[in-house]
């Protein structure tokens, strides 16, 4: 039970990435790229959540929990930051 949690919650989590569908003409215009490869940032971010997050949660099985969402939270605002003011394609996929 506990490795379908671990499988399903990064991939509910991946699928909110979903939201941003509507705005990848407008990001693809501004990125200077096709529609497509912009979708590719939106499975990137999917397949990087459903790989990373059963990794993580065995990684950081012993500490206690709090601390350990809250660091992932003040990760996951700051890359968001950065993924914001990201100039180009590329540095905004390695984000």
């Amino acid at each position: 039970m506990k490795l379908i949690a671990l499988l399903l919650c990064p991939f509910g989590f991946a699928t909110g990435a979903f939201v941003f569908s509507g705005v990848l003409e407008p990001m693809a215009a501004a990125l200077g790229i096709s529609v497509a490869a912009t979708a590719t940032l939106q499975s990137g971010f999917a397949i990087a959540c459903a790989i990373s997050g059963p990794f993580l949660a065995h990684w950081c099985r012993t500490l206690p929990a709090r601390p350990v969402q809250i660091s992932v939270m003040i990760a996951l605002t700051l890359l968001n930051a950065a993924s914001a003011l990201a100039p180009d394609f590329n540095s905004l996929f390695v984000l």
